[in-house]
């Protein structure tokens, strides 16, 4: 606004000269007509050399006039440039805005695109989560539903099986087996029925709820009898089936069936655990299982000291039968003392202390005097230490 206030301006002042300009023209035509008739006359002489000294003035008006008009239309001249140059800057301008406004609008579009692009990949990766959990809950089912049908295979096979007891030989029996259903029921069962539970099923039963579990057990074997046994299935493939047997002791149970043909540690605590009492074969509960007394931890202390004539392994007796010129193979035994306190460790491995192998020495190894250990024993009546050779070359 303020270029074009200066062109209306400029336009102005150039008409006002113009005008001027043609008016001082017309006064000395005029007074030159004036002159051509008073040359005689000394009066109209004077006027006319007035008259010449104001067209003169005039003149120089004139060429005044002229100057500014020039220096109006200079400066017309320079603000049309500026206003087309302003335009153009304008222009560009608007174009610019344009050009932002545009990305402004795709970047936007691009960024509700994307939303919408992350809003169906959640609804796909729920969908894809949901799929997957009918497929677990499917799964499970058709795993529940075999195991049931396998139970009730099982059940049947045994049924099948079944005979009718006379009743002379039923007066005989002392001890009759009853199916485990719960505890509320088992305590109001005579003394004479008692309760036969696989292995896996007794540790699965401690580890839900250990505490309440134990005294159950602990409760319910005052006065009656649980005999527990391997998982049948498991013998028929001829695996090595044994458990820590000092938990089924830690409960209470009397009888705790296990596999003598794995020769194995848990075999072995079996066997450790009847030594007791002259290895008669009957080794009474303590009281804590029976009067509910509680027990006081033990520390006890070991030191490992030496051995003599410590046998050789399988792999070093093949070593030696297969060796040549008759070289001689020996071992290097180490000592491994591990603990079970009836609670099958909480899930951590047995091993409490290991000694360092004696090098090539089964004759007469000694370790550290040094090498001494302590451990806290919570369960002393049940607890067993079970004490490993082992020869570090052949790893056995």
């Amino acid at each position: 606004s303020s270029i074009q206030a200066q062109l209306v301006e400029a336009s102005r002042a150039s008409e006002e000269a113009a005008s001027l300009a043609l008016e001082s023209r017309v006064h000395a035509d005029k007074v030159e007509r004036e002159l051509e008739y008073a040359k005689d006359h000394t009066k109209a002489r004077n006027h006319v050399e007035n008259m010449e000294t104001r067209k003169e003035e005039a003149h120089v008006a004139y060429q005044g006039s002229l100057g500014k008009k020039a220096e109006a239309d200079s400066k017309a001249t320079d603000t049309k440039r500026l206003l087309d140059t302003s335009s153009e800057v304008f222009t560009n301008a608007k174009r610019d805005a344009a050009a932002e406004v545009n990305n402004a609008a795709a970047k936007r579009q691009l960024e509700h695109e994307a939303v919408q692009a992350y809003r169906k990949t959640l609804i796909a990766k729920k969908l894809v989560e949901s799929t997957s959990l009918q497929s677990k809950v499917t799964k499970e089912a058709a795993t529940e539903k075999s195991a049931a049908e396998s139970r009730a295979e099982e059940y049947k096979f045994k049924m099948d099986k079944r005979a009718p007891i006379p009743t002379g030989l039923a007066l005989l029996t002392v001890l009759n087996s009853t199916r485990y259903s719960r505890w509320e029921k088992s305590q109001s069962l005579p003394n004479s029925c008692m309760h036969s539970i696989v292995q896996s099923r007794v540790s699965q039963m401690v580890q839900n709820d250990e505490d309440v579990q134990r005294k159950n057990f602990a409760e319910f074997t005052k006065n009656h009898i649980i005999r527990t046994f391997p998982s049948w299935g498991l013998v028929s493939e001829r695996r090595e089936v044994n458990t820590d047997p000092t938990i089924a002791h830690g409960l209470g149970c009397q009888l705790v069936s296990m596999n003598f043909h794995s020769s194995d540690e848990h075999l072995l605590l079996n066997d450790g655990r009847f030594r007791a009492n002259g290895s008669c074969g009957y080794v009474l509960k303590p009281p804590r299982l029976t009067l509910g007394e509680q027990e006081r931890a033990e520390r006890w202390r070991f030191t490992i000291l030496y051995g003599s004539c410590l046998p050789k392994g399988e792999t070093a007796m093949v070593k030696k039968t297969l060796s040549v010129g008759g070289s001689m193979n020996y071992i290097s035994p180490y000592v491994r003392v591990s603990l079970y306190d009836g609670k099958g460790n909480n899930g951590n491995s047995p091993i409490l202390h290991e000694t360092e192998p004696a090098p090539e020495n089964g004759l007469s190894p000694v370790w550290n005097r040094e090498d001494e250990f302590e451990v806290e024993i919570r369960n002393p009546t049940i607890a067993l230490l079970l004490f490993t050779v082992a020869d570090d070359e052949a790893g056995e």
